[in-house]
Protein backbone atom coordinates (compact mmCIF):
# COMPACT_ATOMS: atom_id res chain seq x y z
CA UNK A 1 0.00 0.00 0.00
CA UNK A 2 1.34 3.64 -0.81
CA UNK A 3 1.00 6.10 1.78
CA UNK A 4 -0.45 9.18 0.55
CA UNK A 5 1.52 12.25 2.23
CA UNK A 6 -1.01 14.82 3.19
CA UNK A 7 -0.79 18.51 1.79
CA UNK A 8 -3.10 20.29 3.54
CA UNK A 9 -2.37 23.78 3.95
CA UNK A 10 -0.66 23.78 0.44
CA UNK A 11 -3.83 22.64 -1.96
CA UNK A 12 -6.68 22.37 0.59
CA UNK A 13 -7.31 24.76 3.89
CA UNK A 14 -5.56 23.60 6.97
CA UNK A 15 -8.71 22.35 8.35
CA UNK A 16 -9.41 19.91 5.56
CA UNK A 17 -9.36 16.24 6.12
CA UNK A 18 -7.27 15.19 3.12
CA UNK A 19 -7.09 11.57 3.70
CA UNK A 20 -10.49 11.18 3.62
CA UNK A 21 -10.79 12.05 -0.01
CA UNK A 22 -11.47 9.43 -2.44
CA UNK A 23 -8.05 8.47 -3.19
CA UNK A 24 -8.33 9.02 -6.91
CA UNK A 25 -9.04 12.55 -6.36
CA UNK A 26 -5.80 12.75 -3.82
CA UNK A 27 -3.40 11.06 -6.36
CA UNK A 28 -5.10 13.71 -9.31
CA UNK A 29 -4.44 16.93 -6.70
CA UNK A 30 -0.60 15.48 -5.81
CA UNK A 31 -0.25 15.58 -9.43
CA UNK A 32 -1.51 18.65 -10.22
CA UNK A 33 0.48 20.03 -7.33
CA UNK A 34 3.80 18.30 -8.77
CA UNK A 35 2.67 20.39 -12.35
CA UNK A 36 2.29 23.90 -10.61
CA UNK A 37 6.16 23.13 -8.39
CA UNK A 38 7.69 22.73 -11.91
CA UNK A 39 5.82 25.35 -13.28
CA UNK A 40 7.67 27.86 -10.61
CA UNK A 41 10.83 26.14 -10.83
CA UNK A 42 10.53 24.75 -7.93
CA UNK A 43 10.17 21.14 -9.13
CA UNK A 44 11.18 18.62 -11.61
CA UNK A 45 9.86 15.99 -13.17
CA UNK A 46 11.15 12.31 -13.29
CA UNK A 47 8.33 10.87 -14.95
CA UNK A 48 6.49 7.92 -13.40
CA UNK A 49 8.96 7.98 -10.27
CA UNK A 50 6.89 11.13 -8.92
CA UNK A 51 3.71 11.09 -10.51
CA UNK A 52 1.43 10.02 -7.55
CA UNK A 53 -1.40 8.31 -10.11
CA UNK A 54 1.97 6.75 -12.17
CA UNK A 55 2.96 5.20 -9.02
CA UNK A 56 -0.15 3.82 -8.23
CA UNK A 57 -0.85 2.71 -11.66
CA UNK A 58 2.55 1.66 -13.04
CA UNK A 59 0.50 -0.37 -15.95
CA UNK A 60 -1.86 2.95 -16.31
CA UNK A 61 -5.11 0.74 -16.53
CA UNK A 62 -6.99 2.53 -13.84
CA UNK A 63 -4.92 5.73 -14.29
CA UNK A 64 -7.72 8.74 -14.72
CA UNK A 65 -5.89 10.06 -17.56
CA UNK A 66 -5.79 6.99 -19.45
CA UNK A 67 -8.93 7.10 -19.36
CA UNK A 68 -9.65 10.20 -20.51
CA UNK A 69 -7.22 10.23 -23.42
CA UNK A 70 -7.30 6.28 -23.78
CA UNK A 71 -3.48 6.35 -24.38
CA UNK A 72 -1.08 4.82 -21.67
CA UNK A 73 2.15 7.05 -20.45
CA UNK A 74 0.45 10.29 -20.57
CA UNK A 75 -0.25 10.08 -24.19
CA UNK A 76 -2.32 12.67 -25.44
CA UNK A 77 -2.06 15.50 -23.00
CA UNK A 78 1.25 18.09 -22.88
CA UNK A 79 2.90 15.46 -21.56
CA UNK A 80 4.01 13.84 -24.74
CA UNK A 81 5.01 17.70 -25.71
CA UNK A 82 7.14 17.84 -22.81
CA UNK A 83 8.50 14.98 -23.32
CA UNK A 84 9.28 15.93 -27.11
CA UNK A 85 10.49 19.34 -26.44
CA UNK A 86 12.97 18.35 -23.16
CA UNK A 87 15.03 16.47 -25.84
CA UNK A 88 16.11 19.69 -27.83
CA UNK A 89 17.91 20.91 -24.33
CA UNK A 90 19.77 17.35 -24.28
CA UNK A 91 21.63 16.49 -27.05
CA UNK A 92 22.67 12.84 -25.61
CA UNK A 93 19.75 10.72 -25.40
CA UNK A 94 21.58 8.39 -22.91
CA UNK A 95 21.64 11.85 -20.92
CA UNK A 96 18.06 12.40 -21.38
CA UNK A 97 16.90 9.11 -19.87
CA UNK A 98 19.59 9.22 -16.94
CA UNK A 99 18.32 12.51 -16.09
CA UNK A 100 14.81 11.59 -16.42
CA UNK A 101 14.92 8.74 -14.06
CA UNK A 102 17.69 10.55 -11.21
CA UNK A 103 16.59 13.19 -8.79
CA UNK A 104 17.70 15.54 -10.47
CA UNK A 105 14.88 15.39 -13.30
CA UNK A 106 13.71 17.23 -15.92
CA UNK A 107 12.85 21.08 -15.35
CA UNK A 108 11.86 24.44 -16.45
CA UNK A 109 15.12 25.36 -18.95
CA UNK A 110 13.03 28.08 -21.54
CA UNK A 111 9.77 29.98 -22.03
CA UNK A 112 8.30 26.72 -23.71
CA UNK A 113 9.20 24.14 -21.36
CA UNK A 114 7.01 26.93 -19.22
CA UNK A 115 4.18 27.24 -21.23
CA UNK A 116 4.05 23.15 -21.67
CA UNK A 117 4.14 22.52 -17.98
CA UNK A 118 1.23 25.43 -17.96
CA UNK A 119 -0.60 23.31 -19.80
CA UNK A 120 0.03 19.50 -18.13
CA UNK A 121 -1.10 21.32 -14.60
CA UNK A 122 -4.11 22.87 -16.57
CA UNK A 123 -5.24 19.45 -17.99
CA UNK A 124 -5.31 17.89 -14.51
CA UNK A 125 -7.18 20.91 -13.42
CA UNK A 126 -9.68 20.34 -16.14
CA UNK A 127 -9.57 16.15 -15.28
CA UNK A 128 -10.62 16.70 -11.02
CA UNK A 129 -13.65 19.28 -12.51
CA UNK A 130 -14.59 16.34 -14.97
CA UNK A 131 -14.26 13.29 -12.56
CA UNK A 132 -15.48 15.06 -9.51
CA UNK A 133 -17.08 17.77 -10.42
CA UNK A 134 -17.19 21.38 -8.70
CA UNK A 135 -18.00 20.36 -5.44
CA UNK A 136 -14.55 19.54 -4.83
CA UNK A 137 -12.77 21.63 -7.16
CA UNK A 138 -13.80 24.62 -5.04
CA UNK A 139 -12.26 23.38 -2.25
CA UNK A 140 -8.88 23.54 -3.64
CA UNK A 141 -6.84 26.54 -2.65
CA UNK A 142 -6.08 29.02 -5.45
CA UNK A 143 -2.28 27.33 -6.25
CA UNK A 144 -3.09 28.96 -9.67
CA UNK A 145 -0.31 29.56 -12.23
Amino acid sequence: MIKIATIKGVDFPEDEKFELLPLELRLSIKSRRKWFDIYHNDGVDVGGGNCALCILYKDCESCLIKSETGKTGCGGTPYSNWITHQCTHIDDLYMFLKLKQSTCGLKIECPVCKRIAGQEFWFIDKLIIKCFGEKYHMRLKRTTI
